[in-house]
């Protein structure tokens, strides 16, 4: 998630914004009805969800932090599930469970008798969008870039983008883009100014597609 000014006092506020957009988008796809930042009771739930057929409730957290998640964000979920009568509780992040948390998740669905909490790690989410196809991968592959790649998540549109690194030293020199919800290639003047983010290498610079990627490579 990558609002373009780093320095905005509402930088993180808007970070959750986008994530809790696209993990909408995924969960409108599954017959959810989606109302979100729902304030109640002095606790905010970022997504608060009724199955269109089933008439099923389902409690959302979305969280963006780079960290391990734990127990505590599992014990808001487990009371909140419990004060709204909710059928599920998920979590969406877009880093793992730790240990406790993972632990207490796992507790609470063997109390309950079924998996009424679960977590969605960020692989698992895109995986689900690209099922659905909210999401397409690029239709030309990338080449001399590894498999590693970032859905990036913008304001006005969704990127994938592929760090290119130097053939010798493996090192990252540049990006290279495609919309991730057409396949189609992103030229460098189209492409958003990384500089104030907080993306992991914002310092490099847009890579022509048309480039001889294997030669400027060496």
């Amino acid at each position: 998630m990558i609002p373009l000014n780093k320095a905005n006092e509402r930088y993180r506020n808007d970070k959750g914004r986008l994530f809790e957009r696209i993990v909408g988008q995924f969960l409108k796809n599954q017959s959810f009805t989606v109302t979100e930042r729902v304030r109640d009771v002095g606790s905010e739930i970022d997504l608060l969800c009724s199955n269109d057929l089933s008439g099923d409730i389902a409690i959302v957290e979305c969280k963006t932090q780079s960290e391990a998640l734990q127990s505590s964000v599992v014990n808001k979920l487990h009371t909140d599930v419990s004060l709204h009568d909710a059928h599920v509780g998920w979590i969406f992040s877009i880093s793992n469970l730790g240990k406790e948390a993972e632990g207490r998740l796992k507790k609470l669905n063997e109390k309950e008798g079924e998996e009424t909490f679960r977590h969605f790690s960020p692989s698992a989410l895109v995986g689900y969008l690209l099922k659905i196809n909210a999401l397409v991968e690029p239709f030309v592959a990338p080449q001399g870039v590894p498999n590693a790649k970032y859905l990036c998540i913008f304001e006005d549109r969704y990127l994938w983008v592929y760090p290119v690194h130097e053939s010798s030293s493996g090192q990252p020199i540049a990006l290279q883009a495609w919309n991730a919800e057409t396949g189609e290639t992103i030229n460098p003047n189209d492409a958003p100014d990384l500089s104030s983010t907080d993306f992991p290498f914002p310092e490099l610079k847009w890579w022509d597609h048309e480039a001889n990627e294997r030669s400027a490579a060496k």
